[in-house]
């Protein structure tokens, strides 16, 4: 929420809530932007202690990210957009989970340019 002024988006509204008390928002969202929990070992270079404390934890982080994912994609109107994010570097937490939804959720994986250029 905090990093939200600095996108200079307009007409955001930051809501973090368990997705079963927002029963009036189903099916209206433009776009769904899931921050989903990971293993966080995107940020190994900013807390390096991270790589010590990784655990069983990490085998059952694609099923929940997987569920929060479909649970979410209720919000997002026809036409809308539902997006993953983590910052795991983890296959098994990003092309998994994104193949399962893809085969699950009746949305298709759609390219991301500005990414992909940035790579």
């Amino acid at each position: 929420e905090w990093r939200l002024p600095r996108s200079h988006a307009s007409s955001c509204v930051s809501v973090v809530r368990d997705g079963q008390q927002l029963a009036a928002l189903k099916g209206k969202a433009d776009i769904v932007l899931v921050d989903a929990p990971c293993s966080s070992l995107g940020a190994l270079r900013r807390h390096p202690g991270l790589r010590w404390q990784l655990n069983q934890t990490e085998t059952t982080l694609p099923a929940l990210q997987t569920a929060i994912l479909l649970g979410a994609r209720d919000y997002v109107r026809p036409g809308g957009l539902l997006v993953y994010a983590t910052c795991a570097l983890s296959r098994h937490e990003n092309d998994h989970v994104a193949a399962v939804m893809d085969r699950q959720s009746g949305f298709a994986p759609c390219p991301c340019p500005l990414l992909t250029s940035a790579i």
